[in-house]
């Protein structure tokens, strides 16, 4: 259990994890513990939040959270919406999609969807009270984690081959459940019914997002799945400040 927890750790956050080397089996079985990592990562970009509030301005504020939560995960789901929207926007074969995704550099549609989402998430950030922002990048953090979860769930691996398949292999409805019921729970806790709709529009969105990915590529790969967590993680603020007007 400690081996799969710390094998979530290093694959979602840069939280070190000394003498530790994730094998194939540890990162299969690590799903489970990807809500907890959200509630670490969450708790610490409240407390982070809570004393931005006292120091700082909204707007600086806002930016500085926005940074924090793509720091913590290294860029690493950033990278695949970036290298997602390459593919998808490219209007090429399934083939030559995959082969752009796995390409390393970044195009104008890369830069574009990292800009819209990033800018997004901050203008939503910047529009909230500013009493709402440690919750709301609790569980901005959070739900990005378990989205991640149900989009695997729902969708194949659309490689033969490639780092991302071990995500896929070993799949369980009780692992899928308990991301949802963690979100849920959490999204009642801090917004009551508002939360809800944040989580109710997440899901809404892996919905599309799963049929948009399988209809471009035939299944979801690791820059899908990167998409996944960044847009459900800006989509948490972004409902919150609809909800808040």
């Amino acid at each position: 259990m400690l081996r799969r927890f710390a094998a979530a750790v290093t694959m979602l956050t840069i939280l070190p994890v000394p003498g530790f080397n994730a094998t194939e089996a540890d990162l299969e079985h690590s799903k489970p513990f990807f809500p907890v990592v959200g509630l670490i990562v969450g708790g610490i970009a409240y407390a982070v939040a809570l004393g931005l509030n006292h120091c700082a301005s909204h707007a600086v504020a806002a930016v500085a959270l926005v940074v924090l939560l793509v720091a913590f995960s290294k860029g690493f789901h950033l990278d695949g919406l970036a290298d997602s929207a390459d593919g998808f926007m490219s209007s090429r074969s399934k083939e030559k999609m995959l082969e752009i995704m796995h390409d390393s550099r970044i195009g104008t549609m890369g830069v574009f969807a990292m800009l819209a989402v990033l800018g997004l998430k901050t203008a939503a950030l910047v529009s909230l009270p500013v009493a709402m922002l440690p919750s709301t990048v609790l569980l901005a953090a959070l739900s990005g984690r378990c989205a991640v979860v149900i989009y695997i769930y729902f969708s194949r691996y659309a490689r033969e081959t490639g780092l991302g398949l071990v995500m896929f292999k070993r799949q369980s409805l009780l692992t899928c459940l308990w991301s949802l019921a963690v979100m849920v729970a959490a999204a009642w806790w801090l917004f009551c019914i508002n939360g809800l709709y944040a989580v109710a529009g997440i899901l809404l969105f892996i919905c599309c997002w799963r049929w948009y990915s399988n209809s471009k590529i035939g299944g979801a790969t690791g820059d899908t799945i990167g998409a996944a967590e960044e847009i459900s993680e800006m989509l948490i603020p972004l409902i919150l400040s609809i909800c808040c007007r």
